[in-house]
């Protein structure tokens, strides 16, 4: 079963006490942004980080063509943009500020929980339980990740553990999954 912890509440920076309608919720990978916001009824995007983070055109053209899964998995920093996170956490803003979903959903990257706590945008975490490392492996091979995306995420996976714990305490809202649970399984947790 899921946890839900009231985290920091605090606002201020550029965005001051304004109220906006969307939430941001900044969500790890495989708990189901993509399947959460593919149903109408959620008043959700996925915002994608991909074309924000990295030169997709200048990858595609030098290593070709390639589906979003597939890129994920094989991008590397030399594509890089100077501007990342600064232009995604731009980009996030004006998407809320247009009001015009409920749900923002954007990827867990500390850079971003970082920047947006920094200007006083609170956000809700949802990440999973440590100890599920062969649970999201297999989600991870399920969706098609190849073995240089599992070296990162599961080679790697007590490293993003520790760093969405860090998170967890700039997060007005930290939602810890269970095991077989996915996003659309914790709304309570937004209301």
């Amino acid at each position: 079963m899921y946890i839900c912890l009231q985290g920091v509440s605090e606002t201020g920076g550029r965005y001051g006490t304004r109220e906006f309608r969307s939430e941001i919720v900044l969500a790890f990978s495989t708990v189901g942004k993509t399947t959460f916001a593919a149903d109408p009824a959620h008043d959700a995007i996925d915002f994608i980080s991909l074309p924000y983070k990295y030169e997709l055109d200048r990858f595609e053209q030098e290593e070709g063509a390639k589906g979003p899964e597939e890129i994920k998995g094989t991008i590397t920093l030399e594509y890089m943009r100077d501007q990342w996170p600064c232009n995604y956490v731009d980009a996030i803003a004006e998407e809320q500020e247009r009001g015009e979903y409920r749900y923002i959903l954007v990827p867990s990257d500390r850079g971003v929980a970082t920047y947006l706590f920094g200007m006083g945008v609170p956000f809700t975490l949802v990440r999973p339980e440590p100890s599920l490392r062969d649970e999201y492996k297999q989600r991870f091979t399920d969706r098609g990740n190849g073995e240089e995306f599992l070296d990162i995420f599961i080679g790697d996976w007590d490293t993003f553990m520790k760093a969405l714990q860090m998170t967890a305490k700039l997060a007005k809202r930290d939602i810890v999954l269970g095991s077989g649970e996915y996003l659309g399984d914790v709304l309570s947790c937004f209301k």
